[in-house]
């Protein structure tokens, strides 16, 4: 049995690990050969090469996606975690908003049975919705002396909340303004204003509310949450709603 010396070793490593090197070798071999068997050993290194060369791609191209796909299942972990986060402050906030809501359910819970108030405690947060009757007559935005009470009662509960905002919204239904009115409100977004803002400043002066908590919005007809074509529709658009908006 013929030993493979160390030098022999190392070359037989270099041809197993260099392509091009062994497919010289294999034509080169000593011995006489015609010019076509020397073109066909040739082509054949060559052939070799080139499948060498396209798997290293292929490898390189597997790599770089397995590269990516861990970048983005990191990215996911991120989100996924910050889901969590988000969820569990969303669930402590309507939690300690418990208490509040607890609150206006009892100090309301006749009015709401007679209808015309009502409290909601969402995942967006708690939210009082008073219908127009409640506060205002009709096409009006100054406050009525009932409503004015009803307003004391909630101020007296919304003041000591912390970490919110009060946000006072003022919605109408589609029916135009009309009469003497009209010069005093010209479309309904401007009597949704007014109406809001007449809320916003009794809490302001007369309930004790900090006014860097509060801001309002008037959205005229534009949000209505029942049928405009009927009248009891346009009388439960026709509302102010009073909301506790996180920090």
């Amino acid at each position: 049995m013929k030993i493979i010396g160390r030098n022999s070793r190392r070359s037989l490593v270099n041809l197993l690990f260099f392509p091009g090197l062994a497919c010289l070798a294999f034509a080169m071999m000593p011995g006489c050969i015609s010019v076509g068997t020397y073109e066909a050993r040739m082509k054949a290194c060559r052939d070799a090469m080139a499948r060498t060369n396209e798997m290293e791609g292929q490898v390189y191209s597997l790599k770089e996606k397995n590269r990516q796909l861990e970048f983005n299942m990191g990215i996911a972990e991120r989100e996924q975690e910050e889901m969590r986060d988000t969820i569990q402050t969303q669930e402590e906030y309507i939690t300690n908003l418990r208490g509040t809501y607890d609150q206006l359910i009892n100090e309301f819970k006749d009015d709401i049975a007679r209808g015309g108030i009502d409290v909601k405690n969402q995942t967006t947060g708690l939210s009082i919705v008073l219908d127009e009757n409640v506060l205002f007559r009709s096409g009006a935005a100054d406050l009525m002396p009932e409503g004015q009470v009803v307003l004391m009662r909630i101020g007296g509960i919304l003041k000591d909340v912390k970490d919110n905002y009060l946000r006072i919204d003022g919605h109408t239904d589609n029916l135009p303004v009309r009469g003497r009115l009209k010069n005093k409100y010209p479309t309904n977004w401007e009597l949704s204003a007014a109406r809001a803002a007449s809320v916003l400043r009794f809490f302001q002066d007369r309930a004790g509310v900090d006014p860097g908590n509060m801001f309002l919005a008037g959205f005229g007809q534009y949000v209505p949450i029942a049928d405009n074509r009927t009248e009891k529709g346009r009388e439960l658009n026709r509302r102010v709603v009073v909301s506790l908006i996180k920090k």
